[in-house]
Parts: C-alpha cells; sequence; structure tokens
C-alpha cells in the first residue's frame, strides 16, 4: 500500500518565508515555486499568485536596496582613498616598501570569488614606489639656477645693442 501525503497548511508569513527562500536560491519562476510549494502544503492557485506577487516585489525591492546602499559605501570609500593628502600617499608607499610586500588579488572565474593574498615585491615593483615618492616630494622637478653675486641678489640683465 502506498502512504499518503498528508500536506500541511501554511499561514501567509510562513508562505512568504518559503517564496523568499526560493527566490534567494535563485527560483524565480511562478510555476516552479507552486510546484516545490505544492508538494508540502495545500495551496489555493489564487492566494499562492498573490502571495508570490508581494513576496518577489518585496524580494526585489530589498534586492536593489541592498545593491545601491552597497554601490554607494563604494563610491564613498574610494572618495575618500582618493582625497588623501599627499603625505598620507607617501606614507603609505614608504609602509609598503618597508613590508616588503604587496597586496594582490585573484579571480577565480569558475566561483566568482576574489581571493587575495599578500607576496613579496620584485626589484621593478620597489623601483616603482621609490619613483613614485621621489615625484610626490618633488625630486624630480627641475632645479632653478640663477645668475646672482656673491651675497644672492639677481644679476640685472644686460642687453647687448647692436649697430
Amino acid at each position: 500500500m502506498a502512504k499518503e501525503i498528508i500536506k500541511k497548511t501554511i499561514s501567509d508569513a510562513q508562505l512568504k518565508n518559503e517564496l523568499i527562500k526560493l527566490f534567494e536560491s535563485g527560483n524565480t519562476d511562478k510555476g516552479k515555486c507552486r510546484e516545490v510549494l505544492g508538494t508540502f502544503y495545500k495551496l489555493q492557485v489564487q492566494r499562492f499568485y498573490k502571495a508570490f506577487n508581494t513576496a518577489l516585489l518585496e524580494w526585489q525591492k530589498t534586492k536593489e536596496k541592498a545593491t545601491n546602499e552597497q554601490i554607494h559605501a563604494n563610491q564613498t570609500n574610494a572618495l575618500k582613498s582618493g582625497l588623501k593628502s599627499r603625505i598620507e600617499w607617501v606614507q603609505l608607499l614608504q609602509k609598503e616598501l618597508e613590508d616588503n610586500r604587496v597586496e594582490e588579488s585573484v579571480l577565480d572565474l569558475k566561483t566568482g570569488k576574489v581571493t587575495r593574498f599578500f607576496r613579496a615585491m620584485t626589484p621593478t615593483e620597489r623601483k616603482g614606489y621609490i619613483e613614485r615618492i621621489a615625484k610626490f616630494e618633488g625630486m624630480d622637478a627641475p632645479t632653478k639656477t640663477a645668475q646672482t653675486d656673491v651675497e644672492g641678489n639677481d644679476l640685472p640683465n644686460v642687453t647687448i645693442n647692436g649697430k
């Protein structure tokens, strides 16, 4: 004899939570969601579709809000790092030079996750850091040499008039 499956009733709040779980797992198709939930619970078609529409709309708004907040936070951090003073940038570069390591990140294309790790600097990277610090400090600027007398005063301009 086949055992009869007794389906339970489900409250509106529980139905909404179950639908959101399905949405989070990537299932946003009405028919498939009804099929999945219909195997466990007694559901009237009209009640299910009404709950589905409201839950999907709420879930999409929540996801959009979270995405927008994350984008805003990322842009704020980017702006803050862009507003670092010259001294802060030099200190950051010097610290990385002293530690002799750089942070590197690798994207795993299968999982879509970024792995971050530290590795030792190469001589070329060290040279680049030193050149960048020198540029920040203005060491690459040309030196101004003016003709002066013994006391440091500018010499008068002498022009030679031709015939």
